[in-house]
């Protein structure tokens, strides 16, 4: 949908199958107002997989649901989209680093085809080979003053 920029406050009704409300949810969404000259990078979506299966499905659907949880178990795998455009509204190059806990550096992760968004980079991450903890996601794109980042954060668990 589309959102005028700034904090826009989403009130949401969970149904289930018979259209009973089971559930209700509100949640401010911060839209980022793009700097004059300089690239944005919009909310970054993050998709779990369970399996070897739901891993090839999920990559290759371009409106696959992203999860709104930041913990996860180590035999699942994530798959993070990353919208980013340059000032003229151009694509730009995204790059991702995996950072510990102390916001280190661990590992660049290299850009996956992303099934139908010219604006959105996709990266693959297996949680098989990190120990339980916190982590981070480090994007960033070149800016003509510095690069402009965003940031996830998630915890592995056992």
């Amino acid at each position: 949908f589309e959102a005028p920029l700034g904090v826009v406050r989403v009130d949401m009704k969970i149904l289930d199958a018979k259209g009973v409300v089971v559930d209700t949810d509100a949640r401010d969404v911060a839209i980022p107002t793009p700097r004059a000259g300089s690239p944005t990078i919009y909310a970054p979506a993050v998709l779990r997989a369970q399996s070897a299966r739901e891993f090839r499905e999920i990559s290759t659907n371009p409106n696959a649901a992203p999860v709104p949880t930041r913990a996860f178990r180590r035999t699942e795998r994530l798959i993070v989209r990353v919208p980013a455009m340059g000032a003229s509204g151009d694509p730009v190059p995204v790059t991702a680093t995996l950072l510990n806990r102390l916001r280190q550096p661990m590992r660049e992760l290299p850009p996956m085809d992303a099934p139908g968004a010219r604006h959105v980079t996709q990266f693959d991450l297996p949680l098989a080979t990190l120990v339980p903890g916190d982590y981070a996601l480090r994007f960033a794109v070149p800016g003509p003053s510095g690069e402009v980042s965003e940031y996830v954060t998630f915890r592995v668990g056992g």
